[in-house]
């Protein structure tokens, strides 16, 4: 799952998915923290790449919503705001990592790792 509120980045993201794992990988797309909140429990996907600066919900509240119910949820965090303060507010929601927008390439390494 991919959650960003950009949509270009969002399309970014989700071809350098597609390009880099060649399984059969369905991707499910989410526009904001609320649209996310509604298709995790029917999709339960295997591994949530989440944008933290979002519209009325960020990130950290998505998940901090969707790791109440599905405490199992794996979720990285994919941010332009490469903070001191980010990365140790997500490390303690339990994110399973943190990309920076600014070094993207490194989201074929994390998810690789998250998905074995």
């Amino acid at each position: 799952m991919i959650v960003e509120d950009h949509e270009g980045m969002r399309q970014l993201l989700k071809s350098m998915i597609l390009s880099h794992f060649k399984d059969s990988i369905v991707i499910i797309e989410c526009e904001n923290g609320e649209r996310a909140i509604e298709k995790f429990p029917k999709n339960k996907p295997d591994l949530v790449l989440m944008d933290i600066e979002m519209g009325e919900l960020d990130g950290f509240q998505t998940t901090e919503i969707i790791h109440s119910t599905y405490p199992e949820a794996k979720i990285i965090f994919v941010s332009s705001n490469d903070s001191t303060e980010f990365r140790k507010k997500a490390k303690k929601l339990n994110a399973l990592d943190f990309v920076s927008k600014e070094t993207l390439s490194d989201i074929y390494e994390v998810v690789e790792k998250n998905l074995a």
